[in-house]
């Protein structure tokens, strides 16, 4: 054998390795898809971070449980736009009471 067909089978062997490499991932790919779709169909949380209000339940990772101080802090925002103040209102408020530095300690 040359060394041009040492280099053709060379390439040949490449493209096969990256062509085999591509579709192992892409199942993979469409596998994980599958499993995220049906957790979310079962009403499971699949994300990182539970929403503000909620810490994730200790007992279910995909269960959330009320945080009860940061229901607090929803509902007097809440009773701020119900007695009629602007988002700029409660902005200043929420920045006043330092939320963001203590919460998240």
């Amino acid at each position: 054998m040359n060394s041009s067909e040492k280099k053709s089978i060379n390439k040949l062997l490449t493209i096969g390795f990256v062509l085999s490499f591509f579709f192992c991932i892409s199942g993979l790919v469409v596998s994980i898809i599958g499993i995220v779709k049906a957790k979310k169909n079962n009403g499971q949380f699949i994300g990182s971070v539970a929403p503000f209000e909620y810490k994730k339940d200790p007992n279910n990772k995909h269960k959330f449980i009320i945080d009860k101080k940061a229901a607090r802090i929803v509902k007097k925002v809440f009773a701020m736009i119900l007695d009629g103040k602007s988002k700029k209102d409660v902005v200043d408020e929420l920045n006043n009471w330092n939320l963001c530095l203590d919460y998240l300690d």
